[in-house]
């Protein structure tokens, strides 16, 4: 981008942010994270863990009931990464056997899991559990889970890293972790329920998963123009104006 470019973006960008909740019914994203195939894998950047040495990926999380996170063990976030959330250590994972939150194998419920480089957790009641993962390499790993109900949420959060998140030039991208909030400002793993733009000729949109399995919004700019991005959990509203630079 030109210098003069830049600072048309940063003189013509305007944000308009609300959090209403003025819309209702369920859009086309179930509450469930990733539809409850756990999602994208990947050290968690975040977590401070893609060292040499095992590290459970994403550590400790805050979820909401129903929902699914699938935990990988791993060594580096390149090694664990991609869709299929193998990893590359095997652990050996356990919880109590009265939790509020169940490891989930094809076909059954389990209270621990024989060695395996992930395994795929689902909150079944509010409360707060330890994971236990005891790495065949070497160490072990205790992961705190949080549950709550999704009436925990209270406010949802665009994240960007970009200067400019709400501005971007035609045939260009912007990507949005979507942060799901409660009251106290505690982040959960979770995706909105619905994500639509208002106007599919200047914006077009692509949900993922971000390193910490949260949803991330992939935004392209169409034409040059302004549109709203609404991202909706439940009652909850988020809504940001993005502008489209020629």
């Amino acid at each position: 981008m030109t210098c003069a470019r830049k600072c048309a973006a940063l003189a013509i960008v305007a944000v308009a942010v609300s959090g209403c909740g003025d819309y209702t019914g369920l859009g086309p994203f179930s509450g469930g994270f990733g539809g409850g195939d756990g999602g994208s894998g990947g050290c968690s950047l975040s977590g401070g863990g893609c060292g040499p040495s095992p590290f459970a990926s994403p550590g400790n999380v805050r979820m909401l009931r129903g929902d699914t996170v699938r935990f990988v063990a791993c060594t580096n976030g390149y090694r664990c990464g991609g869709a299929d959330d193998t990893g590359n250590v095997l652990a050996f994972w356990t919880l109590p056997h009265d939790s509020v939150a169940v490891i989930l194998k094809p076909g059954t419920i389990e209270a621990l899991d024989d060695s395996a480089t992930s395994v795929l957790l689902r909150a079944a009641a509010p409360g707060s559990v330890i994971l236990k993962a005891a790495f065949a390499q070497k160490g072990t790993q205790s992961i705190n889970v949080i549950v709550a109900d999704s009436a925990a949420i209270t406010d949802i959060d665009l994240f960007s890293y970009a200067t400019l998140p709400y501005a971007l030039l035609v045939d260009s991208t912007t990507s949005l972790s979507v942060r799901l909030k409660d009251a106290a400002g505690n982040l959960y793993v979770g995706w909105p329920t619905a994500v639509s733009v208002s106007d599919t000729t200047i914006l077009a949109l692509r949900i993922a998963a971000d390193v910490d399995k949260r949803a991330k919004l992939e935004v392209r700019g169409l034409k040059a123009g302004q549109a709203e991005l609404r991202v909706q959990f439940l009652d909850v509203t988020r809504v940001a104006r993005l502008t489209v630079l020629p």
